[in-house]
């Protein structure tokens, strides 16, 4: 629940803050630095900026200002001169394509390329290229294969299901980062980042399930006489429980980091609506329903940039709007899952009113969902009962007076009773917290 109001002024935009920018820019370069496979980061000409050590030794070059500034196709010279055109032309998510390079004085080489952007106007790419000359030539190389080659393929394409996802992940959250503080991303190609970063999230979730709870250890032949694990024959299939750990573990402790505070928010509106529903009467299903629609509800601010999360003042015109839009982002990022359907209306509906007057569509009474008119009763009860960068917690008394002036107008008149007749015990839900 955030303070939307301000004395009256043109709408303005939001100047990009370039020491933000910066940040976010050098914490994507020494994640390059760091990572121990061949990563770049690439303009949208396609000249190289930055460039690692696993990079030089894949080359055969001996400094960086001799590739500083230069187009990439000029290190991974292709036959096919088209290949790497193709490639950045899908600069709205990011793409793998693997091609032949004639290193200068060296056998040819099979490479796969991935290019990481964050949205059709990215201005930096992020690039990974990963030899994989020998694992493209490992059915001619079979006969001379032993049992440890055997293991050692199979942590192999165990560590890549993993690691590969994983870095896509941080380098995408990077770049949407820099794109969304320079105001240079649109709202589609930001969910659509969002969707994408929730799949790999959920790969990787498959698979360490696979691993942990193997249904049947499946085989598949390696060379004569040697079996390996099928990975994907071998695992469960994970259930819903697993994909909300995978998605909440990635998600709130990004937005946490994007907005302090938001994960203690998220766990006591999960509680507040639990409590409510409860007292409401609802069935055990209907309650954890409820339970992890408080938890979901705020998930798009991580699309909400941090000089407005973060602002201690009132907002202005044009920063209520960018605010109020973090509605429909989780909407759109949510919907993508069958299982979150109802998680994705709450999002989309918790800022509604009774009384019609609400965002983003102005639905009123019953044509709000029972779900959602709950949810924003808990959501409230805790912006107003907890320390946020633009308030300072209430006072239950005044809270109950909130709920009092509310309750028809901005709340559903039967949850306000529910929540006034029990406040003090639901408050105490968190007493150890505030103590």
């Amino acid at each position: 629940m955030q303070n939307t109001t301000s004395a009256p002024s043109a709408p303005t935009g939001h100047a990009p803050d370039a020491a933000v920018i910066r940040n976010a820019k050098r914490q994507l370069e020494q994640m390059i630095d760091a990572n121990p496979h061949t990563m770049l980061l690439v303009d949208r000409q396609q000249r190289i900026s930055r460039a690692n050590r696993a990079f030089l030794d894949l080359t055969g070059l001996s400094r960086y200002d001799e590739a500083l500034g230069h187009p990439l196709p000029e290190f991974f010279p292709c036959r096919d001169t088209g290949f790497f055109d193709r490639l950045f032309s899908d600069g709205d998510g990011y793409a793998v394509c693997e091609n032949r390079v004639d290193f200068p004085n060296r056998p040819q080489r099979i490479v796969r390329f991935t290019v990481i952007g964050s949205g059709r106007d990215t201005e930096w790419f992020a690039v990974m290229a990963h030899d994989i000359t020998a694992e493209s030539n490992l059915d001619c190389e079979r006969e001379q294969a032993q049992k440890k080659e055997a293991v050692q393929t199979l942590m192999g394409a165990l560590m890549h299901r993993i690691n590969q996802p994983l870095t896509v992940i941080m380098v995408r959250a990077q770049l949407m980062q820099l794109a969304l503080e320079r105001n240079r991303i649109e709202p589609d190609d930001f969910a659509q980042s969002l969707r994408d970063i929730m799949k790999l999230t959920m790969d990787i979730s498959r698979t360490l399930q696979s691993m942990e709870k193997p249904v049947d250890y499946a085989t598949e032949p390696y060379m004569p006489g040697i079996d390996i694990l099928d990975l994907e024959r071998s695992g469960t299939r994970p259930d819903m429980d697993t994909y909300s750990k995978a998605l909440v573990d990635v998600f709130l402790v990004a937005l946490d980091a994007h907005c302090p505070g938001a994960t203690l928010h998220a766990n006591r509106t999960d509680a507040f609506a639990g409590f409510l529903a409860e007292k409401a009467g609802w069935t055990p299903e209907e309650t954890t329903v409820a339970r992890r629609c408080g938890f979901f509800h705020d998930l798009g601010k991580i699309g909400v940039p941090d000089h407005i999360l973060q602002k201690p003042g009132a907002l202005t015109h044009a920063e209520a709007e960018t605010m109020r839009r973090h509605t429909e982002t989780g909407h759109d990022l949510l919907r993508s899952f069958p299982l979150l359907q109802r998680e994705a209306e709450t999002a989309w509906s918790h800022h509604e009113r009774y009384d019609g007057t609400g965002y983003p569509r102005g639905l009123k009474g019953a044509d709000i969902p029972q779900i959602s008119r709950l949810v924003a009763l808990a959501d409230a009860f805790d912006a107003l009962r907890y320390d946020r960068a633009y308030q300072q917690a209430m006072p239950l008394d005044q809270i109950e007076a909130i709920v009092r002036t509310g309750r028809g107008t901005q709340f559903d008149p039967d949850f306000a009773d529910i929540l006034l007749s029990c406040h003090r015990d639901m408050d105490a839900l968190f007493a150890e917290e505030k103590s």
